[in-house]
């Protein structure tokens, strides 16, 4: 066994995780809201009046029952903003790019078996340190392919999974704000505000009460995630012969 790989893998999973834990909190840089005036049918209208509770619960179980989605965003890690672009197929597949200004730009795939990592420059400059040029090397422009990660598969499951327990539900203060548009739907907005903690969400008034946008107002933790759903999402998983295994 060569010194690269000994040295390589504790490298490339360390900054992997280290991208991949923060973000199911959903905080990052405040962007404005690109909603319209509604174009509401009496369904829609009906739904918007319900109470804060029952429109969370309805919107709970449409999210569980989600298949492939496309979510995009910013957030702030470590002060610094970070944005993500992610695609899940909902079959236990998905990809995503996750870049920072000061810390590159990382790209990865998700599947049941194992996870793959590819990354730029500034990326490995700044997670491996001393160690990123013989990273580098050793990868030679190839995926590094590493164990399953817990920690991607819980960000390509954000969608299904935004509220972790019914108990988080029943803890939250929501009050119902405008009936609005937004991509085409009617979309009812949702404010929770919990001392400091304060963030919106943007439900579909019509079926299903899927989130289209989740908008983070907390005071040095702001940003937000605009969820897409697609009927077929297809996500290719690098093959033996553009990977390195690190396993």
């Amino acid at each position: 066994m060569s010194s690269s790989r000994v040295v390589s893998r504790p490298v490339l999973l360390t900054a992997a995780l280290a991208l991949a834990l923060p973000l199911a909190a959903c905080g990052g840089d405040k962007s404005s809201d690109s909603t319209d005036e509604p174009k509401a049918d009496a369904a829609s209208a009906a739904f918007a009046k319900k109470s804060g509770p029952d429109i969370v619960e309805a919107a709970a179980a449409a999210m569980k029952k989600t298949g492939a989605v496309h979510l995009s965003g910013n957030m702030i890690q470590d002060g610094e903003r970070l944005d993500i672009d992610l695609k899940a197929d909902g079959d236990g597949l998905c990809e995503g790019e996750l870049s920072t200004k000061d810390g590159g730009t990382a790209t990865f795939v998700s599947a049941k078996d194992a996870s793959y990592l590819k990354a730029d420059d500034k990326f490995w400059e700044k997670n491996a340190g001393a160690n990123a040029e013989q990273t580098q090397k050793f990868l030679d422009g190839k995926w590094a392919k590493l164990p399953a990660s817990e920690q991607f598969s819980t960000l390509c499951g954000l969608g299904s999974n935004l509220f972790a327990s019914e108990e988080d539900l029943d803890d939250e203060n929501f009050e119902v704000g405008k009936l609005t548009e937004l991509d085409g739907h009617p979309v009812v907005e949702l404010i929770s505000a919990d001392g400091k903690e304060k963030y919106r969400m943007f439900v579909r008034a019509d079926e299903p009460h899927q989130i289209l946008k989740f908008v983070s107002e907390t005071p040095g933790d702001p940003g937000e995630i605009a969820f897409d759903f697609e009927e077929k999402i297809a996500i290719e998983v690098p093959g033996a012969d553009e990977s390195v295994s690190l396993r």
